[in-house]
Parts: C-alpha cells; sequence; structure tokens
C-alpha cells in the first residue's frame, strides 16, 4: 500500500512541471528558480519510477532527499512550494 502511494506521488511530480507551464500560459507567475529546481525534482522521480521497475525498492524514498538532509529538514519539494 505504502509503495503505491510512493508511486502515485512521484507520478504526480513528473507532470508538475508541464502543469506549471501551462498555467504561466494563462497568465499566473511562478518563479523561475522554482520552475528550474521543479524540472529537477521532476527528473529525479522519472529516475526513481525507473529504479522501481528494475527492482530497486528504496527509489522513491530517497528521490526527495538530498544527500545530507537531516531528519525534520523539508525536503525539495516542501522547499519549492513554500
Amino acid at each position: 500500500m505504502q509503495r503505491q502511494k510512493l508511486i502515485k506521488r512521484a507520478q504526480l511530480i513528473v507532470g508538475l512541471p508541464a502543469r506549471v507551464r501551462e498555467t504561466m500560459a494563462r497568465g499566473q507567475s511562478f518563479p523561475e528558480d522554482n520552475l528550474n529546481d521543479l524540472e529537477i525534482l521532476s527528473d529525479r522521480a522519472k529516475k526513481a519510477l525507473e529504479g522501481v521497475g528494475h527492482g530497486h525498492r528504496f527509489a522513491l524514498i530517497a528521490f526527495l532527499t538530498p544527500s545530507g538532509q537531516l531528519e525534520g529538514q523539508p525536503d525539495l519539494l516542501e522547499e519549492i512550494i513554500k
């Protein structure tokens, strides 16, 4: 069950840059730096989903957590949306 939730979250993140661009095309603003960060996160999510397909169980857990991040610190997605 937890794995399915992580897969759905990763799939949602993969599609976020396109959705943000759609809203920007309709006149909404979004900081360019945040869009770049969102692209990076989307790429990480794609790689994590590919890893799951190859039997890497922890790929989905690790893609949001930068190396060296301390427990309780916000992950990359939380940083982008705050």
